[in-house]
């Protein structure tokens, strides 16, 4: 009997701090992660590599934002489970472009559910955690 593959999933922050802490929690829960600082470092990684979803910061500093980030994601790599994870109020999201809000520190357990609630069914939009 074969083990499934690893979750994998693209952190993006533009906090490194956030970044290290979020992805050595979650690789402690068996998931493979990569991370980006920018929206434009996490479009150029998910051009390279597959993943199953990808968690956003809202405010990513100078550049496009978390939301921007997810616009694309969306229509470019439309299977991918699209998840904000920020400390901004996420006002105005209900246009689709995450299927979950977790605000930070998310509960990491039920971040993961998140990711992983059956993958192979179409996305659907929950809010989770905090605001």
């Amino acid at each position: 009997m074969s083990l499934p593959p690893a979750l994998r999933v693209l952190l993006v922050d533009d906090d490194p701090w956030i970044l290290d802490g979020l992805s050595r929690a979650l690789r402690t829960r068996g998931v493979t992660t990569r991370v980006a600082t920018s929206a434009a470092q996490a479009l150029a990684i998910l051009d390279d590599e597959p993943f199953d979803g990808v968690v956003t910061d809202l405010d990513l500093g100078p550049g496009p934002n978390g939301l921007a980030l997810l616009a694309s994601v969306r229509e470019r790599f439309p299977t991918l489970r699209r998840v904000i994870h920020s400390g901004s109020e996420p006002l105005l999201v209900d246009a689709g472009l995450a299927d979950h809000i977790f605000a930070k520190p998310a509960n990491l357990d039920a971040l993961v559910a998140a990711l992983t609630v059956d993958l192979a069914a179409p996305p659907r939009r929950r809010e989770s955690t905090g605001f």
